[in-house]
């Protein structure tokens, strides 16, 4: 018989265990929309990505059988997604603001070229990330 001691423990083990394939299950979707400025190059066949997709779901199949043969809660903390994206978003515009003319000084100077250049590609960008951060604003509330 497992005492609690160890019933915390397994459960522990599994949501780590959740963490890493939560991690890798973008990853298989992204290889099938790559991105150029993606740095993992999608060099498994779809057959090959199938049996790992279907390998992380018997993972979990079995996880949960473990946790309700030993009686063990699922007691896990858990975030709201759309705090997760809004919070992620929040980075997305502290990365465009990084982009700046007065940030960029210190890889050195910029001529007037350069700085309208920097700011034409940060006033692209910006309104995309103000979108999804309304998106998210709207949806939330």
């Amino acid at each position: 018989m497992l005492s609690p001691t160890h019933k915390s423990a397994l459960l522990n083990t599994f949501v780590h265990i959740e963490r890493r394939l939560s991690e890798m299950e973008p990853l298989l979707a992204q290889g099938k929309r790559p991105s150029p400025l993606s740095q993992h190059l999608n060099d498994l066949s779809p057959s090959e990505a199938k049996a790992v997709v279907d390998c992380f779901a018997r993972i979990r199949s079995i996880m949960l059988a473990c946790l309700e043969k030993h009686r063990i809660p699922i007691d896990v903390h858990q975030v709201g997604l759309r705090w997760t994206l809004q919070t992620s978003m929040q980075s997305l515009s502290i990365a465009l603001a990084e982009l700046g003319p007065e940030r960029l000084r210190g890889c050195g100077d910029l001529d007037e070229a350069g700085r309208q250049e920097v700011l034409s590609i940060q006033q692209e960008l910006e309104p995309l990330v103000g979108l999804l951060r309304k998106v998210s604003a709207i949806c939330s509330g």
